[in-house]
């Protein structure tokens, strides 16, 4: 019940961010104008722009702007509700530990997984930062310094708010283009199968009946020795109204073992984001 009403509380904070309308000089020119037109009001100068609407939640935090940017961020991801319902989680989830007889619902939750335990998780993200921390670093110098020659000394150090704006990626021009949903799964699948030997079959033709929204594709995994079922991701990527701006991963299924050690659950799982759906005739891309 929690985990649910942490989702509801979320998707329902992400209402509108008021802004000044004469901050709004600094967005591209169609969506000043839309937000001007459709949600200000003449009266007071304000605007209330709606962050459900993905094209406007990416506007306002790609924004030049410093402030524009930090309050569409902060409105994004606050939500006070939250709190009291982490609390809650973090106890109930130990209690169903203990009742697990577990020391903590991580070491309960990890026994079965590639990873077992907690430890070897922090461990394997001890070792991913020492091999990222300096390339990182440098990262985050060159991000600071583009930062400043925009907005001068008055910027401020980095902010969360400043990673779509001035992180390496969004400094080489035009790369957006490659990232195609279908060239996303490729690169995916291509990690997938150097690592574990599984390939991806799309079986989106052959499950009409499981598929929830337009747009929602369903994938099996195979192993590429022996071409048998391993799990089941179902892609759902598309913004769609009433659909939350975050992503996230659900397990429908999780994998475990039946009756015999040779019969077993398959893992299904959903992972979903909510990326502007493409205009008509466009290539969808993950923006």
């Amino acid at each position: 019940h929690g985990e649910w009403e942490f989702l509801e509380n979320t998707n329902g904070a992400v209402g509108p961010v008021e802004l000044v309308q004469d901050s709004l000089h600094q967005l591209p020119p169609m969506l000043r104008e839309e937000l001007v037109r459709n949600f200000s009001d003449s009266a007071t100068g304000l605007v209330q722009a709606p962050l459900d609407l993905p094209h406007v939640r990416h506007g306002l935090l790609s924004s030049q702007a410093s402030a524009v940017r930090q309050q569409a961020y902060r409105a994004v991801h606050s939500c006070q509700p939250n709190r009291e319902v982490l609390d809650q989680l973090l106890l109930l989830r130990l209690e169903y530990a203990k009742a697990l007889g577990g020391e903590s619902y991580a070491r309960c939750l990890l026994g079965n997984a590639m990873s077992k335990s907690p430890e070897n998780v922090l461990k394997f993200l001890d070792d991913v930062q020492q091999c990222v921390s300096s390339k990182a670093s440098a990262e985050a110098t060159d991000a600071l310094a583009a930062k400043h020659l925009a907005e001068g000394d008055a910027g401020g150090g980095l902010d969360c708010a400043d990673r779509l704006v001035y992180s390496a990626g969004s400094a080489v021009p035009g790369a957006h283009n490659y990232l195609t949903v279908q060239n996303c799964l490729n690169g995916i699948e291509l990690v997938v199968s150097k690592l574990y030997g599984i390939k991806f079959e799309d079986a989106t033709d052959r499950a009409r009946s499981e598929i929830w929204a337009p747009g929602v594709r369903k994938l099996l995994l195979r192993d590429q020795k022996s071409d048998n079922l391993v799990g089941t991701i179902f892609v759902d990527l598309d913004s769609r109204p009433g659909k939350g701006v975050g992503a996230a991963h659900y397990t429908i299924a999780a994998a475990r073992r039946l009756t015999t050690p040779s019969q077993a659950q398959l893992p299904s799982v959903a992972l979903v984001c909510s990326f502007a759906q493409p205009t008509q005739g466009s290539v969808p891309l993950l923006s």
